[in-house]
């Protein structure tokens, strides 16, 4: 009895192309489809590139949008290593993560309205335009069941040469009245499982000799943290929640000053339970590095 042959015209690229073709995309991952289809037709059999995209496709290939992520050299994967194994066995639930936050008034990009063709410019179906130098500079700590008051941190008193951020500001504005009682609670808490720690990213204001005389007279103690790891620091997440409702509100923060009332607003109504599984995260996060040899992990 014979088999009856299938109907159709037969493929243009088959298994044997595969090697090929795979060996032209792993020369260079970021050429366009069209460009992939001309630099392949030299290896294989000349498609267009919709085909080579189903070809692609049912080989596993997709083309995705590439993640941005801080660059790690030989340096930064030694220190994530070494990270990995100063942080066996702690409990990240008496960690205080810390960090500092540009907030800005989001143009929200495109917005779509149903309208008329004469009710295009009426204030109903208009976007506002806000000024790019609307934006404050917050600073914030999160721990497992807490979180700090949101600080605006004010930059006019300053005595460094840009007027920027300084280790002298950190001390008044943040270490003395936030940060130092928050960790003495904190603290109070886990002194019977060796203390509370605070977790910094690798900025020098927070290592100046002001900063490290104010943390001795709370007895801070410290976490050690990458450099270029935003990952390891699960508040990260948090202002990323934070400036997401902050892009629903409606209408758009158009000062400073409203920017700031509806951040300190959007800082208290962050769930304390999103928090906390933030915190507990963190175990997942070490397990991740591990398993990833010190490289990028999907945080």
């Amino acid at each position: 009895m014979k088999t009856k042959h299938a109907g159709g015209r037969p493929p243009k690229l088959s298994s044997l192309d595969s090697p090929k073709i795979e060996q032209v995309l792993k020369e260079n991952r970021r050429l366009s489809l069209k460009n992939l289809a001309l630099k392949c037709a030299t290896v294989a059999p000349p498609v267009h590139f919709s085909t080579l995209r189903r070809f692609l496709k049912s080989e596993g290939y997709k083309r995705r949008l590439a993640h941005r992520k801080p660059l790690l050299g030989i340096r930064e994967r030694r220190l994530r290593r070494r990270w990995h194994y100063k942080t066996r066995g702690l409990d990240w639930r008496s960690v205080i993560f810390t960090d500092e936050a540009q907030v800005c008034a989001s143009n929200k990009g495109r917005i779509w309205v149903t309208c008329k063709d004469n009710e295009r410019f009426l204030p109903d179906f208009l976007a506002p335009r806000v000024p790019k130098d609307v934006s404050v500079l917050v600073w914030g700590g999160i721990w497992h069941g807490g979180r700090t008051p949101l600080v605006r941190i004010s930059t006019s008193s300053s005595a460094g040469k840009r007027k920027g951020f300084t280790g002298e500001l950190y001390r008044h504005q943040i270490l003395k009245p936030h940060l130092g009682p928050a960790f003495l609670r904190l603290n109070n808490d886990w002194r019977a499982y060796g203390g509370a720690r605070v977790l910094e990213d690798g900025n020098r204001i927070h290592f100046t000799r002001f900063c490290r005389a104010e943390k001795g007279r709370f007895n801070i103690k410290g976490l050690f943290h990458p450099p270029n790891s935003p990952d390891l620091n699960c508040i990260e997440h948090a202002w990323a929640e934070l400036k997401r409702r902050l892009n629903l509100i409606e209408p758009c923060p158009g000062t400073k000053d409203q920017l700031w009332e509806a951040a300190q607003r959007v800082w208290t109504e962050i769930p304390l339970q999103f928090i906390n599984n933030l915190v507990l995260s963190m175990k997942k996060r070490r397990n991740t590095i591990r398993h990833n040899l010190v490289g990028p992990t999907t945080y």
